[in-house]
């Protein structure tokens, strides 16, 4: 499995801090909303989840963030992020080690859609 964290044509975004729903050409640039530079929930729902996400840089990745390498696998919990070169080499709970390109994003679990 590959990391395909790209937006999909059902994804809806909202600002928790602005209370708004947000379209994607207004938060495709950097996932953040336009007006509070808050990062904004993006909804990823599917026949089994309805979560709200954020859309971070691999490089805020953090230990024990819980991750969605494509949107019809399961949350995977992060157990180690290593800088290289050009990349960061992610090891994943009960998966394995992934190297994904500095200037990716990943989908990190937030919990429940419920806006």
């Amino acid at each position: 499995m590959r990391l395909n964290s790209f937006p999909h044509g059902t994804e809806e975004y909202y600002c928790t801090n602005c209370e708004i729903s947000k379209d994607r050409i207004e938060v495709n640039k950097d996932w953040k909303c336009p007006k509070c530079k808050n990062p904004v929930h993006v909804r990823i729902k599917t026949d089994d989840k309805d979560n709200a996400c954020f859309r971070i840089k691999i490089k805020e990745l953090k230990n024990s963030d819980m991750i969605l390498m494509n949107r019809e696998d399961e949350f995977r919990s992060v157990l180690n992020l290593k800088e290289e070169k050009n990349d960061f080499r992610v090891a994943i709970k009960k998966y394995k080690t992934i190297t994904v390109d500095k200037n990716s994003h990943i989908l990190i679990l937030d919990g429940k859609w419920c806006h």
